[in-house]
């Protein structure tokens, strides 16, 4: 008996000894399983992170719920919350509000699990900001009021206020402006107790919004640039990744600023609110310009204040110091806004502002109609298409866009004879010179094709023309260099396969110029011989993208390879000494038509050193545009100064609209008269 319980005893401790072993073996096994999962997390979050950011968020949804699958062994309810956040970020991207709402309930429960009620209501906040993006916005109130209720309860001040601003969002959203104003200035009496109130800025918009809809313009405009201020004085202390999103904010807040200032304006215009919406207005364009940049990675995350400098905002008084070289020129700043555009007339002594009713959509809809007929042409196409299609260039659009572009300015501009024109959104995609002051279309000639557009009157006919690619660039000249142009030596760096005068016997003025032909060269190269030219003449393809401006580009050596490609990141960073760029076999992405890849494009040739640009607005075809280098080449050639490119640029523009032909072995006479033929090639002015 006492031996089998001594046996007993042996066994039992054997078995607990067995059980402990197997315990532990269990412990190890299940530690390396979680370890092998978190492993398979990570690969896996890289993964769907990388579907998020090409804006695959279908993808990138399914991918998260896989990780969520890996890690559902950890226990961890705030990692699990952080992807279940992840996945309803996706769906919302996609638009799908069922899963968006049902992962969003997952984020909750998973914080209520941490119990920390601090994470429970950003549970709640995140939940209510869901509905609030799919306009619900009863779900979403009663989200941020719970939250609320806990942040008051728990004393966390900073909480309250952003559940307040939440509340106050809500209310303005739905129209409640009363109650909004009220959730509005309980957060500011909140924030007396907040040291890091970076939201402040929120608070000063909902308020100007509401003042605004309460038709309290001078309140409206008072809490706008609070919300700048507030915005500036955290960009101070943030690192610049932080300061991008801050810019983003700002770049928002300008329009509503801008549209105050030109209301009050046309209320009052003797109080000067217009030359702060002019100010106002360049900030706005410096602010996009660099964020540019940012995304260029021309700018490091650690840059001195001067390095900014060339974009500050340009001033009023400096554009009359800068710009306006020479008497008789005139500034025309267009400024395009949702609702409206403006156009500010700049004289060496005044400034007068007027306001121009095209919304921003109704003047991209005229502009691209006006282009239309140059777009669509097609490269092969045959003679009779070519004709047909020319010939739907709209005389009417074009003279309708000259009385609403510049028949209200006509009384500054009749004297001048130069307009400096700084366009703005869709019009650096506008020739202003084929605008139609009066239209013909009664003159025909028989055997001549396109004469009825000759006896048309034109912008090009009244005044020469040149334009602004961006102002703010003009900010970082110092006033005793501004007027000076390089020095022009006729060396003459052409590169492409376009040779202008074929086997023609070429002008003696031609004969002026020190020519090298490069048909191919790789961009080593050309950074190479490009600082020993006056000019630069390349042929080769070209690209300007509205939608993807970073995708824009000069392609060397004849060819669309991205590896020959010139970037604006590139060309932003070249030291070139030319006096003029002159490019012509632009293509052009205008799906979007905001003018931001022209401004990238020409802002960062122009801050690579050259005097002046010129390129085509569309393409044309070899012979046309053989016919108008030839007369640019003629003009050139007999001018001594780079100050001149103005005036040889209009001039051949003139010569060719007066001019005809033959075209491509037609059997017919071409008048030149068409806008097609003269009007697509502009010139921006540099320094």
């Amino acid at each position: 008996m006492s031996r089998n319980k001594s046996t007993s005893r042996k066994l039992f401790f054997s078995f607990i000894i067995f059980f402990l072993v197997f315990l532990f073996s269990l412990s190890v096994s299940s530690s390396k399983i979680k370890e092998e999962n978190i492993g398979d997390a990570e690969n896996l979050l890289k993964n769907a992170d990388l579907y998020f950011k090409n804006k695959n968020y279908k993808q990138s949804a399914l991918a998260y719920i896989k990780v969520l699958e890996a890690l559902r062994d950890t226990g961890d309810p705030g990692t699990m919350a952080d992807i279940c956040f992840k996945v309803a970020e996706s769906y919302i991207m996609y638009g799908d509000k069922n899963n968006s709402i049902n992962y969003g309930n997952r984020v909750l429960a998973l914080k209520k699990q941490m119990r920390n009620k601090k994470e429970e209501a950003d549970g709640l906040i995140l939940l209510g900001n869901i509905y609030r993006h799919f306009d619900e916005y009863d779900e979403a109130f009663k989200r941020y009021d719970e939250a609320a209720k806990i942040e008051r309860e728990t004393g966390n001040n900073a909480g309250l206020a952003l559940s307040l601003i939440n509340t106050g969002d809500i209310y303005r959203l739905s129209g409640n402006y009363g109650k909004a104003k009220e959730a509005y200035l309980e957060v500011l009496r909140v924030a007396v107790k907040i040291t890091d109130s970076e939201f402040i800025w929120k608070v000063y918009y909902g308020l100007a919004f509401v003042y605004e809809k309460e038709n309290n313009t001078e309140q409206a405009l008072r809490y706008y640039m609070q919300a700048i201020d507030a915005l500036n004085e955290k960009k101070n202390i943030q690192s610049e990744k932080s300061i991008a999103d801050f810019e983003n904010y700002e770049e928002a807040l300008f329009p509503d600023i801008k549209k105050m200032l030109f209301t009050l304006h046309l209320k009052d215009k003797k109080r000067g609110y217009d030359k702060l919406a002019y100010f106002y207005n360049e900030m706005s364009e410096s602010l996009r310009f660099k964020k540019e940049l940012l995304n260029l990675n021309v700018l490091s995350e650690n840059i001195s204040n001067d390095s900014y400098s060339l974009y500050m905002p340009f001033t009023v008084y400096q554009a009359q110091r800068k710009l306006l070289n020479n008497t008789g020129e005139i500034l025309l700043r267009y400024c395009v806004e949702k609702d409206a555009t403006y156009l500010f007339v700049i004289t060496s002594e005044s400034v007068n502002t007027i306001e121009i009713s095209l919304s921003d959509s109704v003047l991209s809809s005229m502009v691209m109609k006006l282009r239309a007929p140059f777009d669509n042409l097609q490269e092969n196409g045959d003679m009779t298409s070519f004709y047909k299609t020319l010939k739907e260039f709209d005389l009417r659009t074009a003279n309708k866009l000259y009385v609403e572009l510049l028949g209200p300015a006509w009384q500054y501009i009749k004297d001048a004879r130069v307009l400096l024109i700084a366009p703005s959104g869709v019009l650096r995609y506008l020739p202003f010179e084929m605008l139609v002051k009066s239209a013909g279309g009664s003159q025909k000639s028989e055997g001549f094709i396109f004469s009825d557009f000759s006896d048309s009157t034109y912008l090009a006919d009244e005044f020469f023309v040149s334009y602004i690619p961006m102002m703010s660039y003009f900010s970082g000249f110092k006033e005793d260099s501004e007027k000076g142009y390089k020095e022009f030596n006729g060396k003459i760096l052409s590169i492409g396969n376009l040779d202008i005068y074929k086997d023609e016997k070429k002008p003696d003025s031609y004969k002026k110029f020190e020519i090298v032909n490069e048909p191919k060269i790789n961009i080593p190269d050309f950074k190479n011989l490009a600082k020993n030219f006056s000019i630069i003449n390349v042929s080769s393809p070209a690209l300007i993208d509205d939608s993807e401006p970073l995708q824009s580009g000069i392609f060397f050596n004849g060819e669309k390879n991205n590896e020959d490609l010139l970037t604006p990141l590139e060309l932003y960073n070249l030291k070139l000494n030319p006096s003029l760029f002159i490019i012509s076999n632009f293509g052009y992405n205008l799906t979007s038509s905001t003018g931001r890849g022209m401004e990238i494009m020409t802002g960062s040739l122009i801050k690579s050193g050259l005097s002046g640009i010129i390129l085509n607005l569309w393409k044309t075809d070899e012979e046309s545009k053989r016919n108008y280098l030839k007369e640019l080449f003629t003009y050139l050639g007999e001018i001594n100064s780079a100050d001149n490119f103005t005036e040889a640029m209009n001039l051949s523009k003139i010569k060719i609209k007066k001019s005809s032909g033959e075209l491509k072995n037609s059997p017919h006479k071409v008048s030149f008269s068409n806008p097609y033929f003269w009007a697509g090639f502009v010139f921006l002015r540099g320094n």
